[in-house]
C-alpha cells in the first residue's frame, strides 16, 4: 500500500461513502482482516484496528542495475549544470515550487538549466511560470521508462520538492509515500534536494546524500539547490554516497500480492 486504505474525513470520497453507511470503508477493512501481511512504507496507511503484527513497513526502491552504467560514469558538474525534476506533475509533487525556485536562481545569476520530466495536471501552470526564461527550461513530457536512465545521465542534481499542503491524506497520516524518484536519483549517482519531512529526511541526510529545505519554502528550496551547485566536488561525493552503494533488488520466488483499497 502506497496510500491510505481508508481516506480521512476531509476527502470527498470518505464523506460520500459515509452518506451511504460506509460500505466502501467496511470492504477495505475486511480485506485487511483477510490479509496475512500488508506491506506499506508507513503503518499509518492501515486502519488502527488492524493488528500491528500484520503490517510490514518497507520502503520502495530502484533497480540499481538499470542505473549502474549511469552511476559509474558520473562526473562532477560542468559550468552549465542541469537540475532535474521527475514526476507526474501533481499539486503535492511541488513542481510549481521547483519552477519558482529555479527562477530565483536564474535571477541570482546561476547558469543552471532545468529539466522537467513527466506530465500531469500542474504542467500548464509550471510552463506558464517558466515562460519568462523559457530557454532555461526543458519540459520533456511523459517518456518511456527505458529512457529515464539516459535522462538522469544528463542531470547533475535531482529535486523532489514535495509539498503536502494540497493533499489532506498526507496531512492526516504523515508522509506515507516512498517516492521512486528519490531512489532513482540516488541509483543514478545524483545528489538529491528534497523537503525536510519524515521519512524523506532519513533517506536524504543533510550534507550526506543531498540537501534538505523546509517544506513549501521556495527560498529555502532555491538555497538548497544553489548550495549543491556551488560545490560540484561535494555534490559529486553526495551522489556517490549511496548512488553506487544501494543493493540490487532481489528477483525470483514470486509472491502473490493483492491491492487493498476502496
Amino acid at each position: 500500500m502506497n496510500a491510505l486504505i481508508v481516506d480521512p474525513p476531509q476527502v470527498f470520497k470518505h464523506r460520500l461513502d459515509n452518506a451511504f453507511g460506509g460500505p466502501m470503508q467496511a470492504w477495505a477493512k475486511q480485506q485487511c482482516t483477510w490479509a496475512n501481511r500488508i506491506v506499506t512504507p508507513l503503518h499509518t496507511t492501515v486502519p488502527p484496528a488492524i493488528p500491528r503484527n500484520k503490517i510490514v513497513e518497507l520502503p520502495w526502491g530502484a533497480d540499481v542495475e538499470r542505473f549502474a552504467t549511469v552511476a559509474a560514469a558520473r562526473r562532477p558538474a560542468g559550468p552549465t549544470p542541469n537540475v532535474v525534476f521527475l514526476g507526474s506533475f501533481r499539486a503535492w509533487h511541488g513542481v510549481t515550487d521547483f519552477v519558482r525556485a529555479a527562477l530565483r536562481l536564474i535571477e541570482r545569476g546561476s547558469p543552471a538549466h532545468f529539466t522537467l520530466i513527466g506530465d500531469g495536471p500542474e504542467r500548464p501552470a509550471a510552463e506558464a511560470l517558466a515562460a519568462t526564461h523559457r530557454t532555461r527550461f526543458r519540459f520533456s513530457g511523459a517518456l518511456p521508462y527505458d529512457r529515464i536512465p539516459d535522462e538522469l545521465a544528463c542531470a547533475d542534481v535531482g529535486v523532489a520538492p514535495f509539498n503536502t499542503a494540497p493533499h489532506p491524506a498526507l496531512r492526516s497520516a504523515g508522509f506515507f509515500w516512498s517516492p521512486l524518484k528519490i531512489y532513482e536519483y540516488m541509483a543514478a549517482g545524483l545528489p538529491v534536494v528534497t523537503a525536510a519531512i519524515p521519512p524523506l529526511d532519513q533517506v536524504i541526510r543533510q550534507g550526506q546524500e543531498g540537501r534538505l529545505f523546509p517544506e513549501g519554502d521556495i527560498g529555502g528550496l532555491a538555497d538548497a539547490i544553489g548550495a549543491v551547485l556551488a560545490d560540484p566536488a561535494a555534490a559529486y561525493a553526495m551522489g556517490r554516497a549511496r548512488g553506487s552503494g544501494l543493493s540490487p533488488i532481489t528477483r525470483g520466488n514470486a509472491t502473490v500480492l493483492s491491492w487493498i483499497g476502496y
